[in-house]
């Protein structure tokens, strides 16, 4: 459904009805799938396990394309499995079903690493002391990715010490803005 300018019907610009049928379509499943998922989830292990993907559903929506990103570049350097097949063809079809598991671990492993910011009350000691710390760490992560997405990253070791700059002192201004809780229960 969603196209590419200049290689045939694009359906998303200009946006035609067949996007407004697919919206339907979708939610009218959902309406539909309410029942059967109201038994699914009624079990109390099962809901405590939704409720727990819940918690994370946004750091999974904003870093699964990183993932794809990573898994794309890193399969590249590997020499291009699944990649050199053209869409829509048998081999393409067959590979997509390890590309899929591949990109589910990929942004699990990126959910695992990045998924403990989206605790609220993490930040809740630390950030009525220090209310610069966050628009510090918003400041260096524009600073660094600004210039990276400019000079780009085959400036050799200036590009890599930029991000390994950017990196470490967003590591460093977390530690301080989130310190660990130490005698803190831990959450299962």
């Amino acid at each position: 459904m969603v196209g590419v300018n200049g290689y045939g019907l694009n359906n998303t610009y200009p946006t035609r009805a067949t996007v407004l049928f697919l919206g339907l379509f979708l939610a009218g499943g959902a309406i539909a799938a309410e029942p059967w998922l109201s038994r699914l989830v009624a079990e109390p292990r099962r809901w405590r396990a939704t409720v727990a993907l819940e918690g994370r559903l946004m750091t999974i929506y904003l870093w699964h394309l990183t993932a794809l990103g990573v898994l794309g570049a890193a399969v590249l350097t590997a020499g291009g499995f699944g990649l050199t097949d053209h869409p829509n063809t048998r081999d393409w079809w067959l590979i997509r079903p390890l590309w899929l598991v591949a990109l589910a671990a990929t942004t699990l492993a990126i959910v695992l690493l990045v998924g403990r910011w989206e605790d609220p009350t993490a930040r809740t000691a630390a950030s009525g002391t220090r209310p610069l710390l966050p628009l510090l760490e918003v400041a260096v992560a524009c600073l660094g990715l600004g210039y990276l997405a400019s000079e780009g990253m085959d400036h050799g070791l200036t590009s890599w010490s930029v991000a390994a700059v950017t990196l470490s002192t967003l590591v460093v201004l977390d530690r301080l803005l989130c310190p660990p809780r130490h005698g803190a229960p831990r959450r299962s």
